[in-house]
């Protein structure tokens, strides 16, 4: 199961939450991307210690991430595509429509009742709401990435939870 995590710039959401995640399930192929991303960028220094305040984990995945735009390989090898806004499920249906079955909010997709095959099926046909958005940090005191990576690491428990149901 390859996952494709989507925020903006890919230097702080969608990197921590695919660390996460692979932190807590090692077996989980989980990447990156950003809708605008500039290639190449690292993650400040806000978003590592925000992770490792969360996590209480050296930032192993984090400190060597570049960040990379969505392309269409990326998405063709992703059997899910979870967005962390509602701005991003749109902009990945437009620009990549057949991934439109596999692609959702992050908490949008935790808000469904069921199991994983159950939430993850039907997935084109929820509009994409911003009431499920997770704050972006940029710009933000370290408080507020700290409070980003909270949210994003119960996420991560739960999304892991879900799929080894």
């Amino acid at each position: 199961m390859r996952w494709l995590v989507v925020c903006t710039g890919n230097v702080a959401r969608s990197p921590m939450l695919a660390a996460m995640v692979q932190l807590l399930d090692g077996d989980l192929d989980v990447a990156s991307a950003g809708t605008h991303a500039s290639p190449g960028a690292t993650v400040s220094g806000r978003t590592l210690d925000a992770y490792v305040a969360v996590t209480g984990r050296p930032p192993r995945d984090l400190s060597g991430h570049r960040s990379r735009s969505l392309d269409a390989a990326l998405v063709a090898g992703a059997d899910l595509v979870l967005a962390v806004e509602a701005s991003q499920v749109r902009v990945m249906r437009q620009r990549f429509p057949s991934a439109a079955p596999r692609t959702v909010s992050l908490a949008q997709l935790l808000a469904r009742p069921g199991t994983w095959e159950e939430v993850t099926t039907g997935l084109d046909t929820l509009e994409p709401l911003e009431a499920y958005d997770i704050l972006d940090p940029a710009g933000g005191d370290a408080e507020t990435y700290r409070t980003v990576a909270q949210q994003l690491w119960g996420i991560a428990h739960e999304l892991v939870e879900l799929w080894g149901r």
